[in-house]
């Protein structure tokens, strides 16, 4: 967490973007999130003078070191800003910080990011309200994901089409399937690094 927070954030043609305010772990906790507060040259020209944190995944990060350098362009990141998805209601900048209730009118917590791929959202991720998390024994401060399809409409909220315990549900069924690839990934590693030793005594033995 500490290796983002106030760090500046450039474009993949180095034009400065802004500065990371937050870094949300996502549901899984193998990925992050940066919520980057945009730098007033192009505030108003490129994000319609918002100032909301731009959510910026961390699947488009090219460099982490002094700065933190993006493989994609800021004209890329604004078009996605003003993207509208849900039944032509609302862009992704009014979506951002949006109030989430379920089918059953409960509130669950508030919209702070997204998943895009090639310039088209594949999901929306939610920060749960603490009570939300106490009464479920869910983990604070983490985002999880909303399917576009469980979205029914927005007013000055938005409104799920989904109860919260379906939800769960969707969490609890794609945890398992990243702990599987997760362990089958381990296994693949340890076949590798065994057959690894395996030719390297060979060698040895060949030289001998």
């Amino acid at each position: 967490m500490k290796g983002y927070i106030g760090k500046q954030v450039y474009d993949s043609n180095g034009i400065l973007i802004g500065v990371v305010d937050k870094v949300w772990k996502r549901w899984n906790k193998n990925k992050k999130s940066l919520g980057v507060k945009i730098h007033e040259n192009i505030r108003d020209t490129m994000f319609r003078g918002t100032t909301k944190l731009i959510p910026i995944p961390e699947e488009i990060l090219q460099k982490n070191t002094e700065v933190i350098t993006l493989n994609k362009t800021v004209d890329y990141l604004s078009k996605l800003w003003i993207q509208t998805v849900i039944h032509n209601l609302a862009s992704n900048d009014e979506m951002i910080e949006k109030v989430v209730y379920d089918k059953n009118l409960s509130r669950i917590g508030v919209i702070s990011s997204w998943i895009e791929s090639k310039g088209e959202l594949k999901q929306y991720e939610c920060i749960l309200d603490p009570y939300i998390c106490d009464k479920y024994n869910l983990s604070y401060n983490i985002l999880y994901p909303i399917p576009l399809e469980y979205l029914n409409y927005m007013r000055d909220t938005i409104m799920l089409n989904k109860t919260f315990n379906q939800l769960k549900k969707l969490w609890k069924h794609n945890n398992k399937d990243v702990k599987k690839k997760t362990k089958i990934n381990k296994k693949t590693s340890a076949k590798t690094k065994s057959y690894n030793k395996s030719k390297s005594k060979t060698k040895i033995k060949n030289k001998k």
